[in-house]
């Protein structure tokens, strides 16, 4: 089974999303809407220069931080619908120090993309943000334990 093609749209964002480095970060952000929003598990901003500005954080604050495996699909609109929605499953890669572990974590981004203009009004991330801060030694220890007991409270069944 071949993958599905996909668009032209689809194939300039996936390029640049891999390329994505602080010297490359406008030709990434020109993608978006001016007005667009931007949600991931620990914030939501509108704007280009704010989506920037979280892209540069990530730049600032992780070591070697990389998207890899971009894959796309393209969501059914209805006929007429002023835009595309896309998910795109990825993988960020990312050390948080120089001679640290790869740490690997997979998540999907759900875009709304506009017919008219074909740039990004919406971006909506989903991943586990504990494997991020699973890279921190001190982070680690607690965020493993919290885990533990979930995953023991999930297999308590009660009974009237």
């Amino acid at each position: 089974m071949t993958a599905p093609l996909m668009t032209p749209s689809q194939e300039q964002f996936s390029r640049r999303a891999q390329a994505l480095s602080l010297t490359t970060l406008n030709d990434f952000v020109v993608l978006y809407e001016s007005d667009a929003e931007f949600t991931d598990p620990f914030q939501t901003v509108r704007g280009r220069q704010a989506i920037e500005e979280v892209y540069r954080s990530m730049f600032l604050h992780l070591v070697e931080p990389r998207f890899t495996k971009l894959k796309f699909a393209t969501v059914a609109r209805p006929h007429g619908a002023d835009a595309d929605e896309w998910a795109v499953a990825w993988q960020f890669e990312f050390r948080t120090k120089e001679a640290g572990p790869l740490i690997r974590i997979p998540g999907t981004s759900w875009l709304m993309v506009s017919n008219e203009t074909g740039l990004v009004v919406r971006h909506v991330d989903h991943w586990d943000a504990s494997e991020l801060m699973a890279g921190y030694p001190i982070l680690s220890w607690a965020i493993k334990r919290i885990k533990r007991r979930i995953a023991k409270a999930g297999h308590v069944i009660e009974t009237s």
